[in-house]
């Protein structure tokens, strides 16, 4: 299944607003990219909507491979119709977060209650 485009533009913003907040010489900030973390097993990635590697300088990033950069410091999800059994569930891809050494995941509800929206989970 591919991106409603409603993910897309929450990726897109939350992409924008990750780069407006966090100068360039102080953070790298990727979207949608494979994050390979097993130097053994190059099927073992996963594409967070978004990640933050702080004290490393914003670079073109084509894939992020954790033996070369290290892990992100910061992913986020923004759930999607594709977090089904189709694909990854939220639950195989916050497992994967955490093998790759993620220290902080936030998951986006966009359709949550009010007060709702973020969910916030430390390795």
């Amino acid at each position: 299944m591919g991106q409603s485009h409603r993910h897309l533009r929450l990726c897109e913003v939350l992409y924008q607003l990750l780069c407006g907040v966090l100068p360039g010489e102080h953070a790298a900030v990727g979207a949608d990219q494979f994050v390979y973390f097993d130097p053994q097993d190059p099927r073992r990635k996963c594409a967070p909507d978004a990640f933050v590697k702080l004290g490393v300088p914003a670079q073109a990033i084509t894939s992020w491979k954790t033996w070369e950069r290290g892990a992100p410091d910061l992913c986020v999800e923004i759930l999607s119709p594709s977090d089904t059994e189709e694909k990854q569930t939220l639950p195989e891809k916050l497992e994967r977060f955490g093998a790759m050494g993620v220290l902080e995941v936030v998951v986006f509800d966009a359709d949550a209650p009010v007060g709702r929206a973020f969910a916030r989970g430390s390795r």
